[in-house]
């Protein structure tokens, strides 16, 4: 088989980029379920598969998501390798 041209692999990197997002937003978003289920074992994580609950106004989870983002800060670093010496 012939090898791709450039141009061939840049009409498929958007395609690529996006299931590498998508595959990379998936373990970490399943990294952080799993520090709450190990901290909160009995709790039922599947209905945030639902979106939002039902009375949550959209003020209240943009405050819920603002102060989430210091504690999000924190898993991905330490997701993140340490820098080389």
């Amino acid at each position: 088989a012939a090898e791709k041209s450039l141009l061939e692999h840049l009409r498929e990197a958007p395609q690529r980029l996006s299931g590498f997002f998508s595959d990379t937003s998936r373990e970490y978003l399943a990294h952080a379920l799993g520090l709450v289920k190990s901290i909160l074992p009995s709790a039922n994580l599947s209905l945030i598969g639902d979106g939002v609950a039902v009375g949550c106004s959209e003020e209240q989870f943009s405050g819920y998501v603002a102060e989430m983002k210091p504690v999000a800060d924190k898993v991905i670093s330490d997701l993140e390798p340490a820098p080389e010496s």
